[in-house]
């Protein structure tokens, strides 16, 4: 299950593992995912990824099997510096 706990922990991963600002990475997924010790299957890891793009925390994200291509905008630390999905779903109503 894909939780806002779960996206953070993949945000925060990705804003602090060493990349810059709006450059284009292909970071090896082995390596990464050594690198951060996040425990994500592959799907709903490919799920999260796609909605950082969506939400434009990141560019050129695209589902492969060795590499993640990516390239970091500043909107990620942004967001994560406002309590990230967490907070934002603290701050929704809840519907009955």
């Amino acid at each position: 299950m894909i939780t806002p706990e779960l996206k953070d922990s993949v945000l925060n991963a990705i804003c602090n593992c060493g990349l810059q600002y709006e450059v284009m990475y292909r970071i090896p997924k082995k390596e990464f995912f050594s690198a951060t010790e996040l425990s994500i299957d592959n799907n709903d890891f490919v799920s999260i990824m796609s909605q950082f793009q969506r939400k434009g925390f990141i560019e050129h994200y695209a589902n492969t099997y060795s590499v993640i291509p990516i390239l970091l905008k500043i909107e990620a630390t942004d967001f994560l510096q406002r309590g990230g999905f967490v907070a934002q779903e603290k701050c929704l109503p809840t519907i009955l």
